[in-house]
């Protein structure tokens, strides 16, 4: 517990009393992002986008500090926290952002996978491999999580919703997630394909890191991200300029030619005007 002691992670650290241990965790002076989503909603307020981006965009920090925490070896724990969502991300007073409760995180190598006998996460928020009950849950699991986490926050709901855990995870596995911006007008493309791209049902389809996350995140606030279709229509728009430039060139070089042709055979008395 004490290797993740950094300000974006809830602190704590292993006590004895007695020969009685216990976990001594750090008291954090706020509320969790679920009772901020709660209170929003009865008092019918829209949470800002620029406020929920900034929210996740620190929760991915303390994600990547956590994933590539070493052990005294320097051998890389990829410390997986496998319960990613609103109760668990922490909002001091001031402002601070703190992801807790790594109760039921993995260390890889280091605890035995459980997945599989023990369904491990809040079920709205679980990844499809989570749902499936995989044996290789990595960063990418925590990825999901947190997009279905930020889905929540603009949306007013997770991404997926039913009448029992059974439903939802049927869900997850099996259907796509309704673009965010069809539902919230405030979220602009981009953030709905980068949100998009958090909750991409194949794991080779996510982003592979928090820190690309925050890279999008960070261009997106400066206006500099370009939403991939966009990119696409541009390439395309590219290609059917040069190939008109292609053609029009064409036709003045034979245009060309062809006065030169004329120009010659008059030159020689072969064609009168």
């Amino acid at each position: 517990v004490e290797s993740l002691n950094r300000s974006l992670t809830g602190k704590g650290r292993p006590v004895s009393f007695n020969k009685l241990y216990y976990i001594a965790m750090e008291y954090i002076n706020g509320i969790n992002l679920e009772e901020f989503i709660d209170r929003h909603f009865e008092l019918r307020k829209p949470i800002p986008v620029n406020m929920s981006t900034f929210i996740v965009s620190r929760v991915c920090r303390g994600l990547e500090y956590a994933h590539r925490k070493a052990d005294k070896k320097g051998k890389p724990l990829g410390v997986v926290h496998r319960d990613v969502s609103p109760k668990n991300i922490m909002l001091t007073w001031e402002g601070v952002v703190k992801l807790t409760d790594f109760g039921i995180a993995k260390a890889a190598h280091f605890f035995r996978n459980r997945e599989g006998e023990i369904l491990m996460g809040k079920v709205q928020y679980m990844s499809p491999e989570q749902a499936r009950g995989a044996n290789d849950i990595d960063i990418r699991c925590d990825i999901y999580g947190l997009g279905a986490t930020l889905y929540h926050l603009l949306s007013g709901e997770p991404p997926h919703t039913g009448d029992d855990d059974m439903e939802v995870m049927r869900q997850i596995v099996t259907q796509e997630v309704k673009p965010l911006h069809e539902k919230n007008p405030d979220v602009s493309r981009e953030l709905s394909f980068i949100i998009g791209k958090m909750l991409k049902k194949s794991r080779s389809m996510r982003y592979q890191k928090p820190s690309d996350i925050v890279r999008d995140l960070t261009l997106l606030s400066e206006n500099k991200f370009i939403h991939p279709e966009d990119i696409v229509k541009e390439r395309t728009a590219g290609r059917k300029r040069r190939m008109w430039y292609n053609i029009i060139a064409s036709i003045v070089v034979w245009g060309v030619i062809a006065f030169l042709i004329l120009a010659l055979l008059y030159c020689l008395g072969l064609i009168h005007v």
